[in-house]
């Protein structure tokens, strides 16, 4: 909404209410994982549950990607405590 707000530093005359240039997404903290899940660890399965995870395709960074519930599920099992 600040791209609407003329006070908002993030004020943008050009965007259009019914068709916006931008927009914000809302984020917030449901859990904590039990352990950190590294890149090194994701990359561990990239031949296997996540080969199609586009975060290990070469050349992507690290930033708000994508993925199918069923890569969800796998990196929250990579998340206990007991996973190996």
């Amino acid at each position: 909404m600040s791209a609407f707000d003329r006070k908002s530093k993030y004020y943008d005359a050009d965007s259009d209410p019914a068709n916006p240039r931008w927009y914000q997404v809302e984020v917030r903290l449901l859990k904590k994982f039990a352990r950190p899940v590294t890149l090194e660890m994701l990359r561990e399965h990239a031949a296997g549950a996540l080969k199609d995870l586009i975060m290990l395709r070469r050349g992507n960074r690290l930033s708000v990607m994508p993925v199918t519930a069923a890569e969800w599920k796998f990196i929250h099992r990579l998340a206990r405590e007991d996973a190996a």
